[in-house]
């Protein structure tokens, strides 16, 4: 009888995405998800490459010791990055030639690099992204079902709104994250399920969203500050193959006339980075 325990339908189903003709790895941030699929992929793949990102300038978002310790006690070959605050704003007007449509999750952009410094190693890599959302792992998650049956705790919480509002809240403090975090339980407590997952899922709320798209800065200003953001690259898939299409045919004019043909970059500004595609970092990933 075939075996349907989640386990090994788990364990198959790293095992069949680790069948490549290139070199594989795992992105492993030292969390349950991406842990799990680590160790799985460790089982059928010898002298698996790990990789994690961390941050040089914030370590209380810098969760890449977590990794390397995973890494260490499954014996993987593991490459940590830590980046700067230069080197993550470096690399947006790559991410934003890259998208092909607009794109809110934060963690985009320093998945975007992750993805980047990764293909200098593997070509395909495996990650945990998607169990939280399945399996309610996320804060939020937890939050939605107190909401939905609060006890005592939960409603002192929401009885001390007026206090949370005026102590210090911030992410870079313990004490003060948890107040932040009572806080907005507090606020949202209120709202319905719709408006709270959308609320929970924004850093703005809608009055300086409409300040910041209602009084958008002079194209002059912008120009003036980062270039490379003003230069438009093709905005998806149809697209960039039309322009990739414009420059072969523009290549093959040349050659017809013998005349040179200079390599430049993309048709739109989009610049293809060394081992990588067109608009892209390069790497597949699989889930």
């Amino acid at each position: 009888m075939r075996d349907s325990s989640p386990l090994h339908l788990l364990d198959d189903a790293v095992r069949l995405r680790l069948v490549a003709d290139v070199p594989v790895g795992t992105f492993l941030s030292g969390g349950v998800d991406s842990s799990i699929v680590t160790a799985l992929a460790a089982k059928h793949h010898n002298a698996l490459h790990t990789f994690s990102i961390g941050y040089a300038e914030d370590r209380y978002y810098d969760e890449s010791a977590y990794a390397e310790e995973v890494a260490a006690h499954l014996g993987t070959t593991h490459h940590s990055f830590r980046l700067t605050h230069e080197e993550l704003a470096e690399a947006y007007p790559r991410l934003l030639a890259a998208i092909d449509e607009p794109f809110t999750d934060s963690s985009a952009l320093p998945s975007f690099v992750l993805c980047e410094r990764t293909r200098k190693h593997v070509t395909v890599a495996l990650s945990g992204d998607g169990a939280d959302e399945v399996f309610g792992g996320y804060r939020k998650h937890q939050a939605e079902l107190r909401w939905s049956d609060p006890g005592p705790t939960e409603r002192a919480v929401v009885a001390l709104a007026p206090l949370w509002r005026v102590l210090p809240r911030s992410r870079k403090h313990a004490w003060q994250d948890k107040v932040r975090q009572f806080d907005r339980f507090a606020r949202f407590a209120r709202l319905d399920p719709i408006t709270r997952s959308l609320m929970l899922t924004t850093f703005t709320d809608a009055s300086m969203a409409r300040q910041l798209v209602g009084t958008p800065a002079p194209a002059a200003e912008v120009a003036a500050r980062k270039p490379m953001l003003m230069r438009r690259a093709p905005t998806c898939r149809h697209e960039r193959r039309a322009a990739e299409r414009r420059a072969q045919h523009t290549a093959q004019q040349h050659a017809a006339q013998g005349g040179p043909h200079e390599h430049g970059p993309c048709p739109g500004g989009a610049h293809a980075l060394p081992g990588q595609t067109r608009g892209g970092t390069g790497i597949r990933t699989g889930t």
